[in-house]
């Protein structure tokens, strides 16, 4: 059941009941060809889809629009999500992770990547402009 907001503070394009959404999460697991190859990966990918709420704001030349995605994975270079709708590569995006205890980190990135799923969900690779570190990395983990 989804909850009801009287204006959200941003669009949810997924739209996936929790089944539907960990059946592509243990897809993914199962099939990580549909992200690129480890190979070119510099950092270390860690899991990050434990209840945290992303906002995803695509910048365009008129408006920004922020949108709930989901997190699938994270390292020191950038994350994969969850998203409803396809975006092109090299666009610019603030990623805002915030976990249920309000701790928060908002990263400047561009989209890397983006691979159809699934009916609407593609999953979006987005590279950070700078790295972080692995203390924020690691304090994100202990706060979902």
């Amino acid at each position: 059941m989804r909850e009801h907001q009287s204006q959200p503070a941003f669009r949810d394009l997924l739209r996936l009941s929790p089944s539907e959404l960990q059946a592509i999460l243990a897809d993914l697991r199962l099939n990580d060809g549909l992200t690129e190859s480890d190979e070119r990966r510099v950092h270390e990918r860690n899991s990050y889809n434990e209840d945290a709420l992303l906002l995803f704001e695509v910048k365009s030349k008129t408006s920004s629009t922020p949108f709930r995605v989901k997190c699938v994975d994270i390292s020191a270079g950038g994350l994969g999500l969850l998203h409803g709708a396809f975006v092109h590569t090299g666009r610019p995006c603030m990623i805002t992770l915030i976990t249920h205890n309000k701790s928060g980190l908002r990263i400047k990135g561009k989209v890397a990547r983006c691979i159809h799923v699934r009916r609407h969900v593609h999953l979006i690779g987005v590279e950070f402009n700078d790295t972080i570190d692995e203390s924020q990395l690691a304090r994100l983990a202990a706060a979902t």
